[in-house]
């Protein structure tokens, strides 16, 4: 059909009726995105069980982030405790696995709360009654998942006698640095490594953008809103991906996918180079991009991926465990 069209219509009508085809194409493709979007995400007063675990792990973990700040502050996130108890109640009320290892790591992490702040004789009277009986639960149980991990860091260049196996499995996300400045050679080193990342077609549209002035980092960081209550990072990279290097709408996504592999890169590409990372979200409003995109002097055709603090490791940090699922729990085989 295609080809007895061309034989009938002229070549610059043809491309002009093609165009407006992609355009409809176009709309309908991102109507769909958001449409699937809207319908499953996890949204409030959901009962659907994986919408409930991700709500949990999202609480469970601010939880333990808590937890592993170097001058902790006792009374924390009396918010996030009372909705990740919501949220498990909800979770148990329905009738849902009970051993499922989300669950269980959200109760070794109240356990974890709890103890800290009985031990240091401080009253969580804020966590209301009708959570008791989950709330003792959960202080009697021997689970160990969630809570935070301690580590002494004495040896220079440890990363770099590590397989990528060690690399991977002995990385975690640092949020307290040493005061050491960070040399930049060590940051050029690891984007250089971290460009072998694939993209779509080799394009390469991933962009980085270092901060290393204080007061900048400082005003990215208030703007970003998910670093409040650490010390000011040495250097902090923000990760973007070029839309010109795109060139059709099924790739809309890609745009974020290529993003993200080169980001994952750096941060395995910084470990090896003995710096310690966090990797933090760009999930911005209109509000929050604009200020951005001013700060950093990003255009407005490339797209925020992530932010990436960056500095030495401290003699001795604290880390949230931060656990994972099991393999065989995210695979279907076919």
């Amino acid at each position: 059909m295609k080809q007895k069209m061309k034989q009938i219509i002229p070549d610059f009508l043809f491309d002009v009726l093609n165009e407006k085809r992609k355009l409809i194409q176009n709309r309908f493709l991102f109507k769909r995105d958001k449409k699937r979007f809207l319908k499953y995400y996890s949204r409030k007063n959901s009962t659907i069980c994986e919408q409930i675990k991700a709500k949990i792990l999202f609480y469970s973990h601010s939880i333990e982030k808590g937890l592993s700040h170097e001058n902790i502050r006792l009374g924390f996130g009396k918010k996030t405790i009372l909705y990740l108890l919501d949220n498990m109640s909800i979770y148990s009320k329905n009738n849902y696995d009970l051993e499922d290892p989300v669950y269980l790591n959200a109760v070794s992490i109240v356990k974890e709360y709890v103890h800290l702040h009985k031990n240091n004789s401080f009253n969580i009277n804020y966590i209301p009654k009708k959570y008791e009986k989950l709330v003792k639960d959960c202080e009697n149980s021997s689970l160990s998942l969630g809570g935070i991990k301690k580590f002494s860091s004495t040896t220079e260049n440890r990363n770099k006698y590590r397989n990528f196996e060690e690399l991977a499995l002995n990385r975690h996300s640092v949020r307290d640095f040493s005061e050491r400045p960070v040399d930049v050679s060590l940051i050029q080193s690891s984007i250089q490594i971290a460009t072998k990342s694939p993209s779509v077609c080799n394009r390469q549209s991933s962009r980085v953008y270092i901060l290393r002035d204080k007061d900048k980092i400082a005003k990215a960081l208030q703007i970003q809103g998910g670093f409040n209550g650490y010390e000011i990072p040495p250097c902090l990279i923000a990760v973007t991906t070029d839309t010109r290097y795109f060139v059709n709408i099924t790739e809309r996504n890609q745009i974020y996918i290529d993003g993200g592999i080169f980001g994952m890169s750096l941060l395995y590409a910084l470990e090896y180079n003995d710096l310690a990372t966090c990797a933090l979200n760009m999930m911005f409003d209109s509000t929050k991009e604009k200020k951005t995109r001013s700060l950093l002097g990003v255009p407005t055709y490339e797209n925020f991926i992530m932010y990436i603090a960056v500095g030495h490791f401290k003699d001795h940090y604290t880390v949230p465990k931060s656990f994972r699922l099991k393999q065989k729990q995210i695979t279907t085989y076919l």
